[in-house]
């Protein structure tokens, strides 16, 4: 097959790939044999670094995504120790790239700063196919995921997201605490798709498939690799908090229907509504009606449109930004097609109808609201999750959803209930 790639299309380099199988440390040490570098010191370290690049390159190919990385030996010497892999330094990841791209293994786009603006890009790689020729033996079952050196991450609010160093405190010493063992617990599960082959395989399906499953035929039952958890927070320890990077929350909605934890099949949960439900009950209100049927009238496109602005609404920091996120989610999604035009007019009369509809919150708008809503959401994920953990039970979960075996579903349906009430004094629908 061939690949396509675009030079817009990119995924960051992932430190958490690496293998200890024969027929990947063979590659490994062929490449390494050819490598004009420094192989007296700290050579563990840059084998390491060569196989997580291969891996990473692999996955490229396979998804058709460059990979993409950061070459300044600043961004190396200020980033935190406590998120730092051991050969995550200018050094030796970028000799290594550089080392593997005199061997023609791989194809670069080298990225740029522009000193009066201030705008920047990454340098972007692909595999080459003299490379892929290489790696076509290297199936997925042969790659393990490591644990990241730290699983409480705190990001600046912003700036891109650039991670932080931050005190320890009981709070984070907590919080590790809980998701060692929820990882524990996660790698003992056994994680299945039964039934692809009755799904439409979209590129969104074919992609997720070519980073985790573990068998190539979509006929029979696909075992998946199994990511390590983290929680991430953003600007302080009272924003954000969600818990990501498990494949429940990489895979679409067709497939989590067909998802089976420990052979069994499972249920999926979510609270209805959940962040306009808070923002009433916090004013003491209760949202006594569906958030969108009123504006939609009963039109699913137009309502999928409302549901766009009333999350945009409560996750923008102001009205200009929630228009230009509008517009790219109207274009990403095609429900541009139920508007006349994506004007600035055409599109603040959304978010005007929106407000109105909503007067009782609609203090809580363009505020950026939704980075403390999440982290409240993540208190009562933390909750359901621990109940379920100190059981023994394996639940996943995808921000304010949750996946279980099925015969936890009513179980799962009380919990939920039971700690948003605690946290809101209300009751909310479970979907």
């Amino acid at each position: 097959m061939l690949n396509k790639y675009d030079i817009n299309d990119s995924i960051p380099y992932s430190f958490k790939y690496s293998s200890r199988d024969s027929n990947i440390l063979d590659i490994v040490s062929d490449i390494w044999s050819n490598l004009e570098m420094d192989k007296t010191k700290k050579v563990s370290l840059k084998k390491e670094c060569l196989l997580a690049t291969l891996i990473n390159l692999r996955i490229g190919w396979l998804t058709c995504n460059y990979i993409r990385y950061n070459r300044s030996y600043n961004h190396y010497s200020k980033y935190p120790y406590r998120y730092k892999h051991e050969y995550y330094t200018n050094d030796i990841r970028c000799n290594i790239i550089s080392g593997i791209e005199s061997l023609g293994l791989v194809d670069q786009s080298v990225g740029f700063k522009n000193p009066t603006d201030g705008f920047a890009t990454l340098t972007k790689m692909k595999a080459t196919d003299k490379l892929v020729s290489l790696l076509q033996t290297v199936t997925n079952t042969m790659i393990i995921d490591v644990p990241p050196p730290e699983l409480v991450v705190l990001k600046e609010r912003g700036s891109g997201g650039i991670k932080i160093n931050y005190r320890e405190t009981d709070k984070t010493k907590q919080i590790r605490s809980n998701l060692c063992k929820y990882n524990a617990l996660r790698q003992t599960g056994k994680f299945a798709l039964t039934s692809v082959g009755d799904v439409e395989l979209k590129p969104k399906h074919t992609e997720f498939l070519s980073r985790f499953a573990l068998s190539d035929d979509c006929s029979r039952e696909i075992s998946l690799s199994n990511p390590y958890i983290y929680r991430l927070f953003s600007g302080g320890f009272d924003k954000g908090g969600r818990y990501y990077n498990g494949i429940e929350s990489k895979m679409s909605k067709d497939f989590r229907t067909r998802l089976m934890i420990n052979d069994f099949p499972t249920v999926e949960r979510d609270f209805s509504c959940m962040h306009i439900n808070m923002l009433y009950n916090q004013r003491g209100q209760k949202l006594t009606t569906d958030a969108y049927s009123k504006l939609s009238k009963n039109d699913p496109q137009l309502r999928s449109i409302y549901k766009l602005v009333g999350l945009i609404s409560i996750n923008a920091g102001s009205l200009a930004s929630a228009l230009k996120a509008l517009r790219l989610e109207l274009v990403k999604t095609k429900l541009n097609v139920a508007l006349p035009d994506l004007t600035d007019v055409t599109l603040t009369k959304l978010f005007d109808k929106w407000c109105n509809a909503h007067k009782k919150i609609s203090d809580a708008f363009f505020t950026d609201a939704g980075i403390r809503l999440q982290y409240l959401d993540s208190l009562i994920a933390e909750k359901v999750l621990k109940h379920f953990t100190d059981k023994g039970v394996i639940v996943l979960v995808v921000h304010d959803s949750f996946i279980v075996q099925d015969k936890y579903g009513s179980e799962l349906d009380d919990i939920m209930c039971k700690e948003y009430k605690k946290l809101f004094k209300f009751n909310i629908k479970i979907n």
